[in-house]
């Protein structure tokens, strides 16, 4: 394995005193070092291994790699460019060159050893990856899937024999709101970047953690993050490009650890997904969905605020089955974000509080459905979610959650019309009392409006319209006379509240 002067000298025995000099090259491009004499020819891009003091009899070089021994440096080297790593307290010359080789092969062995478990085609583990490379750059790396959930941790702990191991864990880590509020911060735009990139992400113990991070996209879209975290020391230089080299490796693992493994969803939640797919529901999946006689469900459908970093909808599902578990059940179905909630029959004011405060912290709104116990109508509910959701884009201001049951009777009205015009529906009566007020610039429509809707009080409808009593029986007598219907028979009463809404509706642009 090629490496480059800052891997070196961040790996060369701590009794070593070193300088650099020379402009940087990160890449990895250097073999193991020649030795260096007097009268040396020296070969651009070639490491060498040399006396300081013998640098005064060649003549200075550009594009050459040194490693000088000792404190008299020709400056003449580092003004024509050369690249210099300067040991500088006298040391013996094959000790230093052993331990520089020493370097080399540990270098040569962690390459092979990665190459072996990516083409290991019998008992191919990811662990083992993630375990190679938390050993070279001794710092803590977790693996996040493409929801940003972590699926894979390396962590670094001391032995009682003070030796180094390293863990790996595969368990889900439990997230908390505020945490989940943190990556959203930073997630919306950094999931996007494709070349490797540092971050800083607040823990719940108020502290910084510095993350160099690599986006993993082996299948040519978004599938997760490899992260290695400042956990046992800070970042050095030569760890960004150990951990460049290292992502590619493991970004070929991951592929294959995608291809073996796919991580599955709950068995609620994939019953869910065929209760929307319209797939019939097994008996072992049905028991998912049973309900306690003081539960019922509610359907939702959410949507994401205008204008405002919402959280990646991929995350978002996933966020709300871990913080929620077994009180809701969300899907991605087409793009949307679709669920279920449990909720106590009597009492559900806690649940629904913790679903908004989520939304809210998240940047989503939620269409909310009628209560029902009965999962296999799960889907005519679904319908009323959907339909509340959309009164988000008409009223944005109104808050988090919008309710089925306050656009019920809007959602009749829609219903009923069908494919026919608004004016066909409504009686001779009504067109006349429309017409009369056009002509006129009367006002006894809303009269009957509010006339109706007190239930025909006409205490009630004076004091609303703030007219006096006698002037409102005068109206209501020029209103019977246009009117033929009787408004004392109560399903006269009915189909005129039920036009006058639709009036309103299609004034407010309420109907479709």
């Amino acid at each position: 394995m090629k490496l480059n002067l800052d891997i070196i000298r961040d790996h060369l025995p701590d009794v070593y005193k070193t300088r650099s000099f020379g402009p940087k090259n990160k890449a990895l491009s250097l073999s193991r070092p020649l030795l260096c004499e007097a009268g040396t020819n020296l070969e651009e891009g070639q490491l060498y291994l040399a006396y300081a003091n013998i640098l005064n009899t060649i003549s200075a070089t550009k594009n050459v790699y040194l490693i000088c021994i000792g404190n008299q440096l020709d400056h003449n080297w580092i003004v024509q460019g050369a690249q210099i790593l300067q040991i500088q307290h006298p040391q013996d010359f094959l000790t230093i060159f052993n331990d520089i080789c020493k370097i080399f092969d540990r270098f040569d062995e962690w390459e092979t050893a990665l190459r072996n478990e990516i083409e290991n085609q019998i008992d191919f583990n990811i662990q083992n990856v993630l375990r190679l490379g938390a050993q070279i750059l001794d710092n803590e790396i977790s693996v996040t899937d493409h929801s940003l959930q972590v699926i894979l941790r390396a962590k670094i702990e001391t032995s009682e024999k003070e030796q180094q191991l390293v863990t790996i864990s595969d368990t889900p880590l439990p997230i908390d709101i505020r945490f989940s509020e943190n990556i959203k911060n930073v997630c919306q735009i950094e999931r996007t970047i494709t070349v490797p990139y540092i971050s800083s992400l607040e823990t719940s113990e108020t502290k910084q953690i510095r993350y160099y991070c690599k986006n993993l996209y082996p299948l040519g879209h978004f599938t997760g993050c490899i992260a290695v975290g400042e956990s046992n020391h800070s970042f050095r230089e030569s760890d960004f490009a150990l951990s460049d080299y290292y992502f590619t490796y493991f970004q070929k693992a991951f592929l294959k650890y995608l291809q073996s493994f796919s991580p599955s969803e709950s068995d609620a939640v994939s019953a869910l997904r065929h209760l929307i797919n319209h797939v019939p529901l097994t008996p072992a999946e049905y028991e998912h969905f049973t309900l306690h006689p003081d539960e019922c469900w509610v359907c939702f459908k959410l949507s994401e605020k205008r204008n405002s970093r919402y959280m990646p909808k991929d995350y978002m599902y996933s966020t709300l089955n871990t913080l929620m578990v077994k009180i809701v059940y969300a899907v991605l179905c087409h793009d949307e974000i679709l669920g279920i909630i449990r909720l106590p029959s009597k009492s559900d004011i806690n649940t629904l509080v913790l679903f908004q405060e989520l939304l809210n912290r998240m940047n989503y709104t939620a269409g909310i459905s009628n209560k029902f116990t009965q999962i296999e109508q799960a889907n005519f509910y679904f319908l009323q979610a959907n339909y509340a959701a959309e009164k988000y884009h008409l009223n944005p201001e109104k808050g988090i959650l919008y309710y089925f049951s306050d656009y019920t009777l809007e959602y009749m009205l829609n219903e009923c019309t069908g494919n026919l015009p608004l004016s066909s529906l409504y009686s001779d009566g009504l067109i006349t009392v429309i017409e009369y007020d056009r002509k006129r610039n009367t006002n006894y429509l809303h009269t009957l409006d509010v006339y109706l809707k007190n239930e025909m009080s006409i205490t009630q409808t004076s004091k609303e319209l703030f007219i006096h009593r006698s002037s409102l029986l005068k109206r209501l007598d020029k209103i019977r006379r246009l009117i033929p219907e009787n408004l004392e028979d109560p399903n006269v009463r009915l189909y005129y509240r039920l036009s006058l809404a639709l009036l309103e509706a299609a004034n407010n642009n309420l109907l479709h």
